[in-house]
C-alpha cells in the first residue's frame, strides 16, 4: 500500500473541518490566512485563480467520496484510475512541493528531532556506526506527534485543556513528519560515500545544529 505525500496528507487532515488552514499558527506559517477556497477571489491562496480553487475542491471531494484509505492513496498518489480527469490533483501537489520549503516544515520536523534527541543520524552516530540499520520510524516518531503538532499548528488543534492531538487527526498528521524521516534517509544513505560529508553532519549533529 502507498504511504501518503506531503499533499496527500494534508488533503486527509483537510477532511477533519478544514484543517490546518483556520488554526492561526498554520495560517501564519503558510501566508494562507483565508482558508483555501474562500468566497472572495481576493482572499484566494496567493497564485491562486478560481479555476485553480474550483478544480482543487473537486479533485479534494473526490479524494475524500472514495470508500477505502488505500484507494484515496492510489487516487492521490497515481494518475491511473480516474485522478488524471482531475487537474486540480496535479496543481495542488506542484503547489505543495512548491511551496513546502518555503514554509520551513522540514526544518521544523529537524528541530523537534533534535529537541527530544532522537534525530536518526544523531542515533547512528551515538552508535558509532552510520551503517548501522536505519532506526525505525514506529519507534521514535511519536514521541514528538504531540509537540510538533503544537509547533504547527498552535492550541487550537487539540481538545480543550489538553496536548494531546485528537485521534482522528494523529494517524495523518504523522504523515508528516514520516516525510522528513524518508528525506533524512535518502541524503543520509547519499552521503555514506562521501566521508567529509558524513563528518561534518556528524560535528554539527554533536554542536546542537540542525542537520539534514
Amino acid at each position: 500500500m502507498p504511504s501518503h505525500t506531503a499533499s496527500s496528507a494534508l488533503i486527509k487532515l483537510f477532511s477533519f473541518d478544514g484543517a490546518p488552514w483556520q488554526w492561526p499558527a498554520w495560517q501564519e506559517r503558510t501566508g494562507i490566512h483565508h482558508g483555501l477556497f474562500p468566497d472572495d477571489d481576493s482572499k484566494l491562496p496567493k497564485g491562486w485563480t478560481r479555476k485553480d480553487a474550483v478544480d482543487v475542491q473537486s479533485y479534494f471531494r473526490a479524494y475524500h467520496l472514495l470508500p477505502t484509505e488505500e484507494k484515496k492513496l492510489a487516487f492521490a498518489v497515481n494518475a491511473k484510475g480516474g485522478a488524471s480527469a482531475y487537474p486540480g490533483r496535479e496543481f495542488w501537489n506542484n503547489f505543495i512541493l512548491r511551496k513546502w520549503d518555503s514554509w520551513n516544515i522540514h526544518t521544523a520536523v529537524i528541530e523537534e528531532l533534535k529537541e527530544w534527541g532522537i534525530h536518526p543520524l544523531d542515533i547512528l552516530i551515538s552508535e558509532n556506526n552510520v551503517d548501522a540499520p536505519w532506526p525505525a520510524s514506529d519507534s521514535y516518531l511519536p514521541i514528538i506527534i504531540d509537540s510538533l503538532a503544537l509547533k504547527l499548528f498552535g492550541e487550537e488543534a487539540f481538545p480543550k485543556g489538553s496536548l494531546v492531538l485528537r485521534p482522528t487527526l494523529r494517524e495523518a498528521f504523522r504523515s508528516i513528519p514520516q516525510r522528513s524521516w524518508n528525506t533524512i534517509r535518502i541524503q543520509v544513505n547519499t552521503m555514506k560515500n562521501r566521508p567529509v560529508e558524513i563528518e561534518a553532519a556528524a560535528i554539527a549533529a554533536f554542536n546542537g545544529k540542525p542537520v539534514l
